[in-house]
Parts: structure tokens; C-alpha cells; sequence
């Protein structure tokens, strides 16, 4: 069993790989909530509803979000007449946020509702929440500009690994006894690439996340961006030639830094880790697991 931490377009391509080689219910995935967001139509959680798009062969993988072939009539008409939403999201799309919006107002925990609407779409893998709660975040960037999470997303999109930014999260959540658990159980986790302060620092701040890691077999990527100048309370990711990763705390057994990093990164094992065609996805999920098997005597991966 895997146990995957992160989310975002980059770790959706490694699952899309994964998917190649290892079957649904071998796998699960575990995303943050900082990105969650209010909006006409509910709660939209963007890192979760795309690991279930992807799981549920839906998934626009040409953008690596949304609804592959989803229409913008709701949000055209909203805007139409004076209220845009923002972001604007498929008409598909709404289904999991208006279903996310009845099932909490009956009482629901967020992770009841998550595994719910991955039910409804028929997934196999394991898709979980960190916490049950929205956390309170704020990104500082280099620019000078403070935003909350979805909006750093929403404004400054493709160029984000561009800026260099620091994330405030306030009060950070427990992380669920379910999110725990699948750690406990897990042969090996992996912490996926992405960027370092909004897709893995979110899920890594939730109480109790650093004890269930340091208790497991970890796998994490070494973030090949900018985002090394990043700062995550006193600890900082440095951009000379020789990088440390202290964010990692410690409890990585291995740490896979792409053979085209200039950096120097003491004990990481490089890979070619290009995930841009199928072939390389799958090609990575290959070395990947492989790597995992080498963590693990239980042999069942």
C-alpha cells in the first residue's frame, strides 16, 4: 500500500503513471484543504477534485484540472449579469461542490464527504482530506503582495514557480485519525513534488502529521523551483549550490532530485523525473516504485 502526500498538476502526473503499473485500491492519496474556497455552488476543493477527476477517467489532462470537455454556461450567465465568479468552474465541476455543501450542512465530516463524492464516481483509490477543517492561510510573495491561498493560485497562475514565497498558516489543523492512519499503514509514503510552501507545507503542519511520518518509510521529492528561496517560519530553503532541505524535518529515507538539478543535494538519488508524455509518466512510475520496493521487505507493492 502507498500512501501519497501533496497534490497539484505535478503529483497528478505521477499518479496518472502509477495508475500504469499498480492497481486503483493500492493507492491513497491524501491533499490538503488550504485550497478550499466558498463559492455560489458550495465548497470547491481543487487539489482533491482533481485526484478524483483523475481516478474516475475524467480528468482534462491537457490542463491537468477540471472536467476533460465541461462547459462555463453557469459561470458565463453569473457574469452576464454582474456577479462573475471567481474562479469560474464547470458546470460538471458543481456537482461535488453542491454536494459537499448538503452533506456538511447535515452534519457531515469533511472526510465523510470527500470519500462520498469519490464514491459517486466510482474510485477505487483512497482519497482523504488532511483535516476536517478550511485552515486559516495567508502567502507572502516576493513581490510584496499577501494573499490567501486560492488567490495566489488565481492571480498569479502559471507564473508561480517564478516568485520566491512564504506561507502564514494559522492555527494549524489536527490532521484526521483517518489521514493518520493511512500513514501507519502505508509500506511507503511519498511526499510528491510540487511546490514546497502551498501543496506540501499545508499537509505537513497538521498536528500529529511529523510524528505519524517520522514513523514511516518516506520517499519525498526534492522541489526543483525556485521556491528553494521560500520560507517556512525559521526554516528556509537555501539557492546556493549546496542545498539543504530542512522542511523535509528529517524523516525522508530518500530523497529523488531530477538529474538535470544543478544543485548539490547530500544523498538524494537522482532520476530522471520529466513527466510530460505518458511514456515519461510512466517510465517515472517505474523508477518510483522501484525505489519504494527497495524501502520495504513486506513485498506488497
Amino acid at each position: 500500500m502507498i500512501t501519497i502526500l501533496a497534490g497539484g498538476r505535478d503529483t497528478l502526473k505521477i499518479l496518472s503513471g502509477m495508475r500504469c503499473i499498480l492497481d486503483d485500491h493500492q493507492v491513497t492519496v491524501i491533499c490538503s484543504t488550504a485550497d478550499g474556497r466558498w463559492g455560489p455552488s458550495g465548497l470547491s476543493l481543487p487539489g482533491i477534485d482533481g485526484v478524483i477527476y483523475l481516478y474516475a477517467g475524467i480528468l482534462n489532462e491537457r490542463a491537468w484540472q477540471g472536467i476533460d470537455g465541461d462547459t462555463l454556461v453557469t459561470a458565463n450567465a453569473l457574469e452576464r449579469i454582474g456577479h462573475p465568479e471567481y474562479p469560474a468552474s464547470g458546470d460538471r465541476a458543481r456537482a461535488l461542490h453542491i454536494m459537499r455543501s448538503l452533506l456538511l450542512d447535515e452534519g457531515c465530516s469533511l472526510t465523510q464527504v470527500v470519500i462520498d463524492g469519490a464514491v459517486g464516481y466510482h474510485v477505487e483509490a483512497s482519497i482523504l482530506p488532511v483535516a476536517d477543517s478550511i485552515p486559516e492561510t495567508l502567502v507572502s510573495t516576493d513581490t510584496g503582495d499577501s494573499l490567501t491561498l486560492p488567490d495566489y493560485h488565481e492571480v498569479y497562475g502559471a507564473e508561480r514557480q517564478a516568485h520566491g514565497c512564504s506561507l502564514i498558516l494559522r492555527r494549524p489543523p489536527p490532521a484526521t485519525d483517518t489521514a493518520l492512519q493511512a500513514v501507519r499503514d502505508a509500506d511507503v509514503v511519498i511526499l510528491g513534488p510540487g511546490n514546497p510552501v502551498t501543496s506540501i507545507v499545508p499537509i505537513l503542519a497538521c498536528k500529529g502529521m511529523h510524528d505519524a511520518l517520522n514513523r514511516a518509510k518516506v520517499i519525498a521529492y526534492a522541489p526543483y523551483t525556485r521556491e528553494r528561496a521560500a520560507m517556512w517560519r525559521e526554516k528556509r530553503y537555501e539557492s546556493p549550490e549546496h542545498v539543504t532541505l530542512p522542511l523535509l524535518g528529517g524523516y525522508a529515507d530518500i530523497i529523488i532530485a531530477d538529474t538535470k538539478d544543478p544543485a548539490i543535494i547530500d544523498g538524494s538519488l537522482r532520476m530522471d523525473t520529466r513527466t510530460d508524455t505518458k511514456r515519461q509518466r510512466e517510465s517515472h512510475a517505474w523508477d518510483l516504485l522501484a525505489t519504494a520496493r527497495s524501502l520495504t521487505c513486506k513485498g506488497r507493492l
